[in-house]
């Protein structure tokens, strides 16, 4: 049996095509769509724009921002691979993907140096957290290097407004203290300010300096 060379073309394609459906589709994020059918994502986790646009197959049906949908390779017509939107999660809806951001933060001074109130914290450090729209879990993890003239001090962290649990520790001498929050629910599509806080719990002076914190969000 002979193929016609265009026959045989055709054949060579249509199993590419065959051997990329079955490959793993990249999960994106939809960042914009132009009214042609092509599209721009994002990566879910780097909340970058990837490579693009790229063409909207029909059955996927009309998409907005914030779709997460696949992408999947396909052959064009030269045989050259590209990638398609060829899927949705959550058709019927604008779904917000899984994602993390993180931020870190670190001085060698503190914003604020030393502290005499008892009842109003200090702010040792400002960290800021640019959160896509959505609804976020923030954890944050920090610390500083402390100290008190007369006695004991206090330490926290602050996300978003709200105080974590307050520490406290008689520190004559200067120690470098740790604490942790978890805010949940915090709302997107804005930049949240993590803070290490801290002041005096005796009558005298807290004194900062070295503060640092780590914050991570998922949804």
């Amino acid at each position: 049996m002979t193929h016609n060379p265009s026959d045989l073309a055709a054949l060579v394609r249509d199993a590419q095509h065959r051997g990329l459906a079955g490959a793993t589709p990249s999960r994106m994020v939809v960042d914009s769509v132009d009214g042609t059918g092509l599209v721009l994502v994002k990566s879910v986790r780097a909340n970058a724009i990837a490579e693009g646009p790229y063409q909207q197959l029909g059955h996927v049906g009309a998409l907005s921002p914030g779709d997460l949908v696949q992408l999947t390779p396909e052959v064009g017509t030269t045989g050259a691979m590209t990638y398609v939107v060829s899927g949705r999660y959550g058709a019927g809806s604008a779904r917000a993907p899984v994602g993390v951001v993180t931020a870190v933060g670190s001085a060698s001074a503190a914003a604020v140096e030393s502290a005499t109130s008892q009842t109003t914290y200090a702010t040792a450090l400002d960290v800021a957290l640019v959160l896509p729209a959505g609804t976020w879990t923030v954890a944050a993890v920090g610390g500083l290097a402390i100290r008190h003239s007369a006695g004991s001090a206090n330490w926290r962290i602050e996300i978003d407004g709200a105080g974590g649990t307050e520490r406290s520790l008689y520190v004559a001498t200067e120690m470098q203290m740790v604490d942790d929050a978890t805010a949940t629910g915090v709302t997107g599509g804005r930049t949240v300010t993590v803070r290490v806080q801290y002041k005096s719990s005796d009558p005298g002076t807290a004194f900062a300096r070295n503060p640092w914190a780590m914050v991570t969000a998922t949804r």
